[in-house]
């Protein structure tokens, strides 16, 4: 069934012309204090909400802005790893405060530290 709807709404978009299918797109949105990173990082981008994408989709395209990043701005650790990292003063060159992402069995998140950084993703990706 759920391939008939996803054939269907290829359809569709190709009819409209539009050829991106997705629906909704991953989105930088602000953190909270409730939410992991929060001292270090200022924005994040969660891919765990793209709900209308099956899950190795999902996983695709968190990839493939993780390496979008990584040719940007440098490589980065994980978020915990990047913590330790910073807290122990470490000079090692994957050490990178202006992104970090956060990949467990609940969440997929990518974050950004500042201002300029998100508002680069958000015009490369339109989200």
């Amino acid at each position: 069934m759920a391939v008939q709807d996803r054939a269907r709404r290829k359809r569709f978009f190709i009819h409209y012309g539009v050829e991106d299918m997705k629906l909704e797109s991953a989105k930088v949105k602000r953190m909270d204090r409730r939410m992991a990173g929060h001292g270090l990082m200022k924005y994040h981008v969660d891919f765990s909400v793209l709900f209308r994408l099956p899950l190795n989709e999902r996983i695709e395209e968190f990839y493939r802005v993780l390496r979008w990043c990584e040719t940007q701005y440098g490589p980065s650790r994980p978020l915990n790893d990047l913590q330790d990292a910073l807290r122990y003063k470490s000079t090692a060159s994957d050490v990178n405060p202006k992104w970090t992402w956060l990949r467990d069995e609940f969440r997929t998140k990518i974050m950004f530290a500042d201002t300029e950084t998100a508002a680069h993703y958000t015009l490369v990706f339109g989200a």
